[in-house]
Parts: C-alpha cells; sequence; structure tokens
C-alpha cells in the first residue's frame, strides 16, 4: 500500500490508501469482498453466465462458459468464483484455485460497462444435485481508490438433464413358504421413468399366472422393495417366479427362479422299496433300500433351489445316514441317484 506523509507546523499527518487487489482474492465468492475502507456493496454490478445448457447438464460432459461483470458508472471489474460440483479450467486472465476456486489475475477494464472471461465447466460426472456458481464480481474505478468501488455476489444454478432408462431389478427372493403360499421379494430401480412392477409364477416357465406387488407403481431413481404375495398354490409343488417391471423405455424381467411350497404334512416317507426317516429329523436323515445298493448319491436342495453339502455315512446292507445338524430348518428336497435309480423325496428339518 503507498504512504503519504505531509508536514505542517509541529505535526505529522499520515494518509492511508487501501488499493483494490488487481491480481485478484480468493475465499471470496460467497461474502464478497467488503469491510472496513474497502469496496462497498452495490446491487448496479451484476453477474451473469452463459453457455449453461438450458435443459440441464450432462454428467461429465464439458462446456465452455463465460462469466460477465457489468455495471455502467465504472471503469474496470474482477471477480472470485466457486462451484460446488464438477470442475473447472482457466483461460487468460484467469486462475484455478483447486479444481473448483476461479479468479481474476488483473483488473480487467470495461466496454460498455461490461467486463468477461471465458473458462471451462466439466459437470459432475455422478449425481443429479443441482449445480452452484457462486461468484462475487467487484466493479472498480481503476484510480487505486477503493472506496467508490461496487461489489456484490450472486448465485447460478443448472440442474442435471432429467434422462430415464429401462427400470432395474436386483435381490430377488422368497420367503414365508407354506404348503399353499409363499411371499416374493425383489428391489426395482426406475430409473425416473413411471414403471409397474408385478411377478409372474406358475408350475412351468410359460408361468401363467401374474399379481401386482406393492407397491405397484413407482418412480424416481430410488431402489424400492417391491413385495407381494402368491396364493391358492399346491403343496409339495415346484414353482417358477420372476419379477417383471415396465416402463417407457421397456420392460425387464429378472431370472427364473424356483421354490417348492411345503408338503401339506410330513411323515415317514416309503419310497419305491425304500424307506426313508424320521421324517421330520433333527441331526440325521436315514435311508434304508430294501435291496442293497452300494453306489447311491445324494443331494440336497432348500426350497429356493439352493445345493446344500449335507455329509453321507455308508452304513452298508443299503443303508446311508445323512448328517443333517448344519441345516437350517425347513423344509428341503432330496434327490437319490444310483444304480437305476433316480428319484426325490421332501423332508422336514426341525
Amino acid at each position: 500500500m503507498p504512504l503519504s506523509i505531509s508536514l505542517a507546523s509541529a505535526s505529522v499527518m499520515v494518509v492511508l490508501f487501501f488499493s483494490s487487489s488487481n491480481s485478484g482474492v480468493t475465499g471470496k465468492s460467497t461474502s464478497g469482498c467488503g469491510g472496513g475502507n474497502c469496496h462497498q456493496p452495490d446491487t448496479a454490478t451484476n453477474m451473469i453466465i452463459t453457455g449453461l445448457p438450458p435443459g440441464g447438464y450432462v454428467q461429465g460432459q464439458t462446456y465452455a462458459l463465460q462469466l460477465m461483470v457489468s455495471n455502467l458508472q465504472k471503469l474496470g471489474a474482477g471477480f472470485d468464483m466457486t462451484v460446488n460440483g464438477g470442475s473447472l479450467t482457466a483461460s487468460a486472465g484467469t486462475q484455478l484455485n483447486g479444481l473448483q476456486e476461479l479468479y481474476h489475475t488483473s483488473t480487467k477494464t470495461m466496454v460498455a460497462g461490461m467486463a468477461s472471461w471465458s473458462f471451462n465447466w466439466t459437470a459432475p460426472s455422478t449425481g443429479f444435485t443441482p449445480v452452484v456458481f457462486f461468484i462475487a464480481g467487484n466493479a472498480v474505478n481503476m484510480n487505486n481508490n477503493p472506496q467508490n468501488d461496487a461489489f456484490d455476489t450472486e448465485q447460478v444454478s443448472v440442474n442435471s438433464a432429467v434422462t430415464s432408462s429401462l427400470p432395474t431389478i436386483t435381490s430377488v427372493s422368497v420367503n414365508n413358504i407354506t404348503p399353499n403360499s409363499a411371499s416374493i421379494n425383489g428391489i426395482v430401480n426406475a430409473n425416473n421413468s413411471t414403471t409397474t412392477c408385478s411377478i409372474e409364477y406358475g408350475t412351468t416357465v410359460a408361468y401363467g399366472n401374474t399379481t401386482p406387488t406393492t407397491p405397484s407403481t413407482l418412480g424416481g431413481i430410488a431402489n424400492t422393495a417391491i413385495s407381494a404375495s402368491v396364493s391358492s398354490l399346491s403343496a409339495s409343488t415346484s414353482y417358477h417366479y420372476r419379477i417383471k417391471a415396465s416402463n417407457a423405455n421397456g420392460t425387464v424381467y429378472s431370472n427364473d427362479a424356483v421354490f417348492i411350497t411345503y408338503p401339506s404334512s410330513v411323515a415317514e416317507t416309503t419310497i419305491n422299496n425304500a424307506l426313508f426317516f424320521p421324517n421330520p429329523c433333527t441331526n440325521v436323515l436315514l435311508y434304508t433300500a430294501k435291496e442293497t445298493n452300494t453306489h447311491i448319491k445324494f443331494a440336497v436342495f432348500n426350497t429356493m433351489g439352493q445345493y446344500h453339502n449335507v455329509p453321507t455315512i455308508h452304513l452298508g446292507q443299503g443303508r446311508y445316514q445323512l448328517e443333517t445338524t448344519q441345516l437350517s430348518t425347513g423344509i428341503y428336497r432330496v434327490v437319490i441317484q444310483g444304480n437305476n435309480l433316480n428319484e426325490h423325496a421332501l423332508f422336514l428339518k426341525q
């Protein structure tokens, strides 16, 4: 700051001149640069940004923008600007502080009361949150005396372009299985287009039955849990099912899946000259064939078709012991294969 000293009689008068920062300042985009004897707020100073897409930004795309500071009573201008999303690129007459703050490097002379700077902005690659540009503009007399300079602040917002796509379906599952009903669940994202959801089910991959989910209509971009109860089913029966989701972009389906309804009652089961007991079981399940067969294999599946590795001990004379201790409570299907043998049975693990 220049220092001027004048002498009058026996006294000394010190006069300090506070000059504006020709090379720009940072950290002022929201508060402005006033205070003390510095620049004064003045709504005659206006800032605008041109080049922002009117329909909203495309994520990850770079835009060539222009910042303009105007005040018809002033001769020059400067600015400090920050953005809360994406990144900025400096051009002539500007400098970056990080990737989200841009400021002038020297006072720019106004033409017809307006000064402008060009810069690039790269939109954020994810998210739909509006992006806000915070701008402090300062219009100055260019006389190194800041007392009559005029600053103001402005916020300019731009939204993400609204796009939509096919719905997505995840986390499909089934629970609450009984002899005659089951609950089917999943998560659906409408992907910004009104979406209707339903469950298709039946004893074959042709399905043949449809029931709406709760909720049956979705919107927005949030993952939403949906579910539906299917009833009037037959006991001890395999059912195929899938989730259907449709919006203006088309229809999608989850993968085919299978569950097995519980039997209406579970007791000791005789399978083609063999005895399968105790049923229900706790720690072991015994298989005894009336004819000796030393090449029998057992495969155990739960009601959703998931395989469980159950240790098997050959006790001799056509007798086998399945160790069921590690199984959770529920209904299971065991597939029995051997020489000229291919059959299955249901059992209940208590």
